[in-house]
């Protein structure tokens, strides 16, 4: 299956390429935005694959700020909101691309995620990167609650004692911790 995933991803790698030097010089700004949005579909798969794509998400990343600076010159000349709500744009993109890098984050944001509902309380329960942990949390805010719950709930039935599992409370301890920390 990840095979088949890598592959299709080097296909469609090549064909956004080939696209984009196909565009002429004065392209249509919904082309151009349609183009930033297959770049950035394909930066997160490229984040979700096993291997080692960073120059293909280099690529990506060049490709997107060519095609922004072009958005930029020709359609915010002397409009300062428009040029403010680019940059917003752009730090946003670059912020989801930091998010990304780590590989918990990139599996939960997956449309197509590797991490299913039912799954989701042992995986955060299971990851040893501290900071990973606290970054899941923050982006399922509305479900923390419930999380926490789930994941107690779940700990007392298979360890009542507390004591079978001392990397599963520490998970749960950190995500509680980061709860309290940030209301």
């Amino acid at each position: 299956m990840m095979k088949k995933e890598l592959n299709n991803f080097y296909k469609d790698f090549q064909k956004l390429f080939d696209e984009a030097i196909k565009l002429p010089p004065n392209v249509d700004s919904d082309q151009i935005i349609k183009m930033k949005e297959k770049i950035d579909k394909l930066y997160e798969r490229a984040c979700g694959l096993a291997g080692d794509l960073t120059k293909e998400k280099e690529g990506l990343n060049k490709l997107v700020d060519v095609i922004m600076k072009n958005i930029q010159s020709h359609s915010t000349e002397g409009d300062k909101t428009a040029q403010e709500e680019l940059e917003t744009e752009n730090i946003a993109r670059q912020t989801h691309f930091d998010l990304l890098k780590n590989p918990l984050i990139a599996d939960l944001l997956r449309p197509d995620s590797l991490v299913l509902e039912n799954e989701l309380i042992a995986t955060l329960l299971c990851e040893e990167n501290e900071e990973s942990l606290k970054i899941a949390i923050n982006l399922m805010i509305e479900k923390k609650d419930e999380i926490l719950s789930s994941s107690k709930q779940r700990l007392l039935e298979i360890d009542s004692e507390q004591n079978k599992f001392p990397k599963y409370w520490q998970s749960l301890a950190i995500m509680k911790n980061h709860e309290i920390a940030n209301t």
